[in-house]
């Protein structure tokens, strides 16, 4: 038999993961409480803060050679960067209300398995001893 193991901050949590509809169902649970403002792992990001005299990459590219230029180009990186990060947290928030609104245990679990590198969102599926066929 097969079971979720959940590794939180302060706690281990077992759920079944058999048949699939179990791990889908602990899937959705887990996710729902991750979701919750109250606890909040997965919550909506606020959206990059655009720096003082941030310039587009023409405008950029248009200035001479030096520190103004490289000044400017690092924080449009940093910017970028920021953005992306952004754009995917929301992506991935967005997926997450829906999964829970929807009762999509299948994407709830997709979900928990991109966010398995996060801190206290580790989680293994392991197989559990029967001793009756020992």
């Amino acid at each position: 038999m097969k079971i979720l193991v959940l590794n939180e901050k302060d706690t281990t949590r077992y759920f079944l993961a058999e048949p699939e509809a179990k791990l889908h169902a602990a899937a959705l649970l887990i996710l729902k409480e991750r979701i919750n403002p109250e606890y909040c792992y997965i919550c909506k990001p606020d959206p990059p803060e655009i720096p003082e005299g941030l310039m587009e990459r023409p405008a950029i590219d248009a200035l001479p050679e030096g520190e103004v230029k490289k000044f400017a180009q690092r924080q449009r990186t940093a910017y970028d960067r920021e953005t992306r990060e952004y754009n995917d947290a929301l992506a991935q928030w967005r997926r997450a209300k829906a999964a829970v609104k929807e009762k999509d245990g299948k994407a709830a679990l997709g979900i928990l398995k991109e966010r398995q590198d996060h801190e206290y969102e580790d989680f293994t599926i392991d197989d559990a001893e029967d001793a009756t066929t020992l």
